[in-house]
């Protein structure tokens, strides 16, 4: 971040599903818009290192590589019409039930 602004605008968005190790975070800082994925933080620390040390030796993660995204400007119309389907009536919806 370009240290601009000292206290960007954070968004904390959770999974459906609840639970909260399920999340995205978008942050604001005024001059870019990063996105953050959190995946599985409540692993414990053996865990965690069990991972990192797969990671290291280039073992594959069912979940694939999780890492910062930088927006671009030019995508700003991908995230409307995301907000656009988010929006429509019946979204969110298994076999008409709401979710």
């Amino acid at each position: 971040m370009s240290g601009q602004n000292v206290h960007p605008k954070r968004t904390l968005l959770v999974c459906q599903c609840g639970d909260t190790a399920h999340q995205l975070v978008i942050v604001d800082d005024g001059d870019f818009v990063y996105l953050d994925i959190v995946l599985n933080r409540d692993a414990g620390f053996w865990r965690r290192a069990w991972y990192a040390l797969r990671y290291v030796f280039g073992a594959p993660s069912v979940y694939g590589v999780l890492d910062e995204v930088i927006v671009r400007r030019e995508d700003a119309q991908a995230f409307r019409d995301v907000a656009d389907a988010l929006e429509r009536p019946g979204y969110g919806t298994f076999g008409g039930d709401p979710a």
